[in-house]
């Protein structure tokens, strides 16, 4: 089965109405101020609603207060990314008071950060590996390390993200098996500015796998 694939950093109708037209099942509006992809409430809600319902909007959050997961629900947001310090409790807590599905996000650096992701695999609906980075969370443009998925048994649902291109994304799956993969700058040609024909490339690759 093809991998189920996500564009992060949306900030355009236009992109996704390109996304969707590739095949992506996801794409991400990200709610984290210190990213140069931030989107504001507003401006999300009037993406949500032009929307097709083949395609499905995640709230990429950092450490959200549960008043703005509220929010999110109000504009029709019924994915939420937390890629911050989230608790196993808390996650479970706001999965089950807004009936939300829940990404959690995980920095992956060594063989520790897998068994941290099993633990959270049994609350949340998807696991996101990601290059580890405590203060911007995301988004960097650099890769983890492949190969520690590929060096260990682990049965969970997850999607790859960081640093991810149409060159690469083939090599990524071939040594990770995820069943997903999430890019935001690998179809950008300025930070924060998506390409309609870089989107279309990456997934173009995805659909090779």
């Amino acid at each position: 089965m093809t991998p189920f694939i996500k564009i992060c950093g949306i900030k355009k109708y236009e992109h996704v109405k390109v996304a969707e037209k590739n095949g992506v099942l996801w794409y991400g509006l990200v709610f984290h101020k210190n990213s140069p992809r931030f989107i504001d409430l507003h401006d999300a809600e009037k993406i949500v609603k032009k929307s097709n319902k083949s395609i499905f909007p995640i709230a990429v959050t950092v450490n959200p207060e549960e008043s703005f997961i509220k929010s999110l629900t109000e504009i029709g947001i019924e994915n939420i990314q937390l890629h911050g310090n989230e608790t196993l409790e808390y996650c479970l807590y706001l999965k089950k008071k807004f009936n939300v599905k829940i990404f959690k996000g995980i920095g992956l650096e060594s063989k520790r950060d897998v068994y941290i992701a099993e633990k959270y695999s049994k609350i949340v609906d998807w696991i996101i590996f990601d290059k580890k980075d405590v203060i911007i969370h995301g988004g960097t443009g650099e890769s983890f390390d492949w190969n520690i998925l590929s060096k260990i048994d682990i049965n969970i649902k997850y999607i790859i993200s960081g640093g991810l291109t149409h060159r690469n994304v083939l090599g990524a799956l071939n040594k990770t098996k995820a069943k997903g993969v999430d890019v935001s700058s690998g179809v950008e040609t300025l930070l924060g500015e998506k390409s309609e024909d870089l989107i279309e490339k990456f997934c173009n690759s995805v659909k090779l796998f």
